[in-house]
């Protein structure tokens, strides 16, 4: 139905051919990962063990320019709808290459939802605490409210 009302409005008509290429493009993409026979899980349960273990993508310590990844399907899911939702990326300025820093901020009523995310994220090396930290903030109103926020590691695979 989506599509139909794209095509039926011209929405693949300059000057929208951009986003229409890339939606486009998404639906191939979606089509091939739910292929019966595809093989579209390009780290198996071996390699995602080796590289969270082997590698200093888990490590605060290591310069971002050395955490590159390879980072597995279920992580490039998670990060690819959360900036299409809730996640914001700050670009930190390198000496030799800027990296890129995820976030996410929820208010305290979704504390579950982002704890469990952060939980996520810290199992697999991407964070350096288990739980999110509490943020005080103060709005015009003078309003004092509280929020979660997680932050995770700075990538230069991320630009």
């Amino acid at each position: 139905m989506h599509i139909g009302r794209g095509l039926y409005y011209g929405s693949y008509k300059s000057p929208r051919v951009l986003v229409w290429s890339i939606g486009v493009i998404i639906l191939i993409l979606m089509m091939a990962k739910s292929w019966p026979n595809c093989d579209y899980d390009l780290f198996n349960a071996h390699a995602t063990n080796f590289c969270s273990t082997m590698l200093p993508i888990n490590k605060a310590r290591t310069k971002a320019l050395l955490r590159i990844g390879p980072h597995n399907k279920n992580i490039l899911d998670l990060i690819i709808c959360g900036m299409l939702g809730d996640f914001w990326a700050d670009s930190i300025p390198g000496k030799i290459q800027n990296s890129t820093r995820l976030q996410i901020e929820q208010s305290i009523i979704n504390s579950a939802y982002i704890h469990k995310i952060t939980l996520y994220f810290y199992n697999l090396g991407y964070c350096n605490k288990p739980v999110p930290v509490l943020v005080k903030k103060q709005h015009e109103s003078q309003e004092i409210i509280f929020n979660y926020r997680l932050t995770l590691f700075t990538f230069t695979s991320f630009n």
